[in-house]
This record gives structure tokens, C-alpha cells and sequence, in this order.
């Protein structure tokens, strides 16, 4: 199955669907759509083909609008912002995934086991007031 992030409006889990109705204009074809009645975004839709849902993941997944940070995906680096500081890359983790045990032994670092904070390699753990308030992904590279 093909992995979706949550709706970038509301925050909730998006799922596929196919237009069974043979009186609905787009009969056949299959979407992506997130299962918050009345929520304002708009889903996908495909006509039919033979397996949409990888083509329609990556664009359900790709798209370009800020989205709630409390909808990030964790260990994975994406594109934050904060009022005070615009754009960075940070990704949302653990000290596991960013400092060897070595470092942490040498610096004497010490984490509740259950720290897990947004990561910026230029500045450092965005901590409390420092936390991004909006995220999406990484654009992707240029062509060759």
C-alpha cells in the first residue's frame, strides 16, 4: 500500500476512493481525499486506469501549501518556518538519529528518554519558542 500524508487543512488521515456511481461524471476513476466531513480540501481524481495510485500518492504527497507543523512527518528533513526566522530544513527526531553515543559522552549530554524535538543542522534543536509552525516537503532537485 502507498503511504499518504495527512491532509495538509486539517491534519487527518487521507485515504483512497473509487467513484463506483455510474451517474457520476467521473465514474471509474479513483482519488485521494481525507475523511474530515465538511473539511475544505479538495481531492484528487483520476480517470481510470490501470493503477493509479502510485501517480495519485505522489502528488497527494508533493504538494507545494504550508500545512500544520503538528502534521509533519518525524525523522524525515522538510522545509519549516517560523515568523522570525522565514524558511529552514529541520526535521522533527530524537538525539539517537543526530548525535553519536561518542558525542553524547565527550559533551555530556544528557535527553529524557522521551525528548524528540525539531533538528535544524545550521541552529541547532528548535526548542519551545524556537519550534517551526508550519512545514512541507523538500522540493525536488533539478533535472539532469
Amino acid at each position: 500500500m502507498t503511504d499518504l500524508l495527512p491532509c495538509p487543512m486539517c491534519g487527518t488521515v487521507a485515504h483512497f476512493f473509487k467513484i463506483d456511481d455510474i451517474d457520476q461524471k467521473d465514474f471509474g476513476g479513483q482519488g485521494i481525499c481525507c475523511q474530515t466531513e465538511g473539511c475544505v480540501q479538495i481531492g484528487l481524481i483520476f480517470a481510470c486506469m490501470d493503477d493509479p495510485k502510485p501517480t495519485l500518492a505522489e502528488k497527494w504527497n508533493r504538494r507545494d501549501e504550508w500545512r500544520p507543523i503538528e502534521t509533519a512527518p518525524h525523522h524525515m528533513e522538510v522545509l519549516v518556518w517560523r515568523a522570525d526566522s522565514g524558511v529552514f530544513i529541520a526535521k522533527l527526531t530524537n538525539p539517537e538519529a543526530v548525535i553519536t553515543p561518542e558525542e553524547m559522552e565527550r559533551e555530556n549530554l544528557e535527553f529524557p528518554d522521551d525528548f524528540e524535538e525539531w533538528f535544524c543542522e545550521a541552529h541547532g534543536w528548535q526548542e519551545g519558542s524556537e519550534k517551526p509552525t508550519h512545514w512541507k516537503p523538500l522540493p525536488d532537485g533539478p533535472a539532469e
